[in-house]
């Protein structure tokens, strides 16, 4: 209407307007939710939505498409659904199998020729086609493909075939060939091969490549045709898989399970040996620095870097007696590091300092006893421990339970309370989130306060004599008066 207004203005004007007015076409407009409306171009830009020119109308058109997802996959869906699925729309109308990436499938196109009586043959045919080992003899490849009422012109026919992809493992295959023309719908009249039997060769695009085999759900083998895991390597030399990185920081072989729930494996190892198998092998070939021939990490709190079922060896190379080979540490406090150990002289040694190569420890000996370093050579500021019995006497044994055992389940303990050792033996304590006690230093503590006992014990023996002495000599002294007064006594009389 607009139009036309400006149309009659510029007769009114005195102009010769020769020109038609024009109209907007109408067309099918595609909106996001897969519905389709007719519409002009203009209208559709304010849905808006995919305008499919003039015309078109929404009868003819299919609004929905193909939506490309990851991992080749492919929907039909409209371009608000395909958002959802975080894909790729391709447009109304548009189809997977034209517009996305697919897996390659296992068909391939056969062309050939049929003469009869050489004369080539014009018409229908029934042809079987089946795949063996050898040119003559041997066995058949997978199933045979029958492909009925063919069209034949001039000889020349084309057909698709499909044997799968299993039956292509590496080796070579012969295709044989049977003809029955013209189509029999009756399916009774035999069929004749037609020799010899046609090597099947090599195409630069090919289902499979030399010593590389893919089985019908995509698992990949190399060396084997009968894969079993997405990648399947199979080898009768040293190693299946060699990887090697150039890169700083870079990874031979990087393994990652995403899911976050259940047992996953980022990499997992198995050997079938009866005599040193390996599941699992790293080995850092540098001669120094710190390198690391399997490492292991895990971001849970509650998961392990290192798991092992079974038996767990470490042999350490170096000077054992100077470094812990095995070391655990606070992933907080990276100052904090216990270490493990087998010294030179067959003793099983721990500690809590294994940033320290020369750490007091603890050693357990072949008789299941553990002691600690006190050779006079690692120490220094001795001093005699004195003042032991009165604290010893202070202290007050007691038998409890742990909190956070089943009281009537687990036995009763006895032994002291740290709170209490503490306020007499402070360095018997050791001081953390929790407090723990020293048993072992008690007993110490108990032999000096015997030795101290001992020595008032002496005492009091040394003073007894001693008594014992001067009551004797008093007792001399009193006889001798005792006689000395009998005889003045008698002289007096």
């Amino acid at each position: 209407m607009r139009r036309l207004l400006s149309w009659l203005l510029g007769i009114g004007l005195g102009l010769v307007m020769t020109a038609q007015p024009t109209f907007a076409q109408i067309g099918a407009c595609c909106l996001g939710n897969g519905s389709c409306a007719n519409t002009e171009q203009s209208g559709c830009d304010l849905f808006p939505g995919d305008f499919l020119g003039g015309g078109s109308t929404c009868a003819s058109t299919v609004c929905q498409g193909a939506c490309c997802l990851d991992e080749k996959e492919c929907v039909d869906d409209s371009l608000d659904g395909c958002d959802v699925l975080a894909g790729d729309f391709q447009g109304p109308n548009t189809t997977c199998a034209m517009h996305c990436a697919a897996k390659l499938a296992t068909v391939f196109t056969y062309q050939g020729q049929l003469k009869q009586t050489g004369v080539p043959l014009s018409g229908t045919a029934d042809v079987e086609f089946s795949l063996w080992t050898t040119a003559k003899g041997g066995d058949q490849a997978g199933d045979t493909v029958v492909i009925e009422n063919v069209s034949v012109a001039g000889g020349l026919f084309s057909v698709p075939l499909d044997f799968g992809s299993n039956v292509f493992n590496g080796n070579a295959r012969w295709l044989e060939i049977s003809v029955r023309s013209p189509h029999d719908e009756t399916d009774t009249e035999p069929f004749t091969t037609l020799l010899p039997r046609q090597l099947i060769t090599t195409t630069p695009y090919a289902l499979q490549t030399r010593g590389l085999f893919v089985d019908d759900d995509g698992n990949v083998g190399i060396g084997t045709d009968v894969p079993s895991y997405q990648l399947h390597v199979k080898t009768n030399g040293f190693n299946a898989i060699y990887a090697t990185s150039d890169s700083a920081g870079g990874a031979g072989v990087w393994g990652h399970a995403l899911h976050f729930s259940g047992t996953t494996y980022g990499v997992r190892g198995r050997s079938s040996s009866f005599s040193g198998g390996i599941g699992v092998f790293g080995n850092a070939s540098a001669f120094s620095g710190t390198n690391y021939g399997v490492y292991g990490k895990t971001e849970s709190s509650s998961g392990y870097g290192g798991y092992f079922e079974g038996r767990f060896h470490v042999q350490h190379r170096g000077i054992v007696n100077i470094a812990w080979p095995v070391c655990i540490e606070n992933e907080f406090h990276a100052q904090h590091q216990a270490g493990m150990r087998v010294s030179n002289d067959g003793f099983f040694e721990i500690t809590n300092d294994a940033l320290n190569a020369t750490a007091n420890f603890a050693r357990l000996d072949s008789g299941g006893n553990w002691t600690i370093g006190s050779d006079r050579r690692l120490t220094r500021d001795i001093q005699p421990l004195s003042g032991a019995l009165g604290k010893v006497l202070a202290l007050q044994p007691v038998s409890f339970r742990f909190k956070n055992s089943d009281a009537a389940s687990r036995d009763k303990q006895i032994g002291f309370i740290a709170q209490d050792v503490q306020e007499q033996f402070p360095s018997l304590v050791t001081n953390g989130e929790l407090l723990t006690l020293n048993y072992a230093g008690l007993s110490v503590v108990a032999i000096a306060a015997i030795q101290e006992q001992h020595r008032i014990i002496e005492q009091l023996a040394k003073d007894n004599a001693e008594r014992k002495t001067e009551i004797g000599e008093l007792r001399n002294r009193l006889s001798r008066l005792e006689r000395l007064l009998a005889a003045s006594m008698e002289d007096t009389r």
